[in-house]
């Protein structure tokens, strides 16, 4: 599990692990790890698993549809409606839940948020194909084989290496279009 630094003052506990959900933490707290990943605390609305993808605002953690508009993060460890935790907003996620288009995701695939939102997870697909929501500021950085990487019975898709630099969705998918008419 990930070691976070830079909390602040040493008067009062602070969390020092992605995982801890207990400590006296500010929601919208910002903090480092040593390998310069960044993460944010939040509330959950849900139940959620680990590698799932998810909105937030206000300090509040949703689940990613395929209209969602904003912030994204993935989330650190399994978590309840009940539960703060720790999102990881920037760095590279190893074990990111998606569910691709029926063939292997690689890096040559976009991520977007899905309609299904029964699961946590991105949709890969070519840019082309995508009929979703976009994430922008997302990348694949490894292939992943769905026959071989299966995550737990609660996702049906398959985890991949992805970078987070802030990625945020604005809530249409690349083939809509967006321009005003007169």
């Amino acid at each position: 599990m990930a070691e976070l630094s830079g909390q602040g003052p040493v008067l009062h506990p602070q969390a020092t692990t992605v995982a801890t959900t207990d400590a006296i933490v500010a929601l919208g707290t910002r903090a480092r790890d040593a390998a310069g990943n960044e993460y944010i605390y939040v509330s959950f609305s849900e139940t959620l698993t680990a590698g799932g993808w998810v909105n937030f605002r206000n300090g509040v953690a949703t689940r990613m549809s395929a209209t969602s508009k904003g912030p994204v993060g993935i989330v650190c460890t399994s978590v309840t409606s009940v539960d703060n935790g720790w999102i990881q907003i920037y760095g590279v996620y190893d074990t990111a839940q998606i569910q691709s288009d029926g063939s292997d995701a690689t890096s040559a695939y976009v991520l977007g948020g899905v309609a299904d939102t029964s699961e946590p997870h991105a949709l890969a697909s070519s840019v082309s194909t995508l009929t979703t929501n976009l994430i922008h500021g997302a990348w694949i950085l490894a292939a992943a084989s769905t026959a071989t990487t299966q995550s737990s019975s609660a996702h049906s898709g398959c985890t991949v290496q992805v970078h987070l630099n802030y990625p945020y969705t604005l809530g249409y998918s690349p083939s809509e279009s967006t321009a005003v008419s007169s």
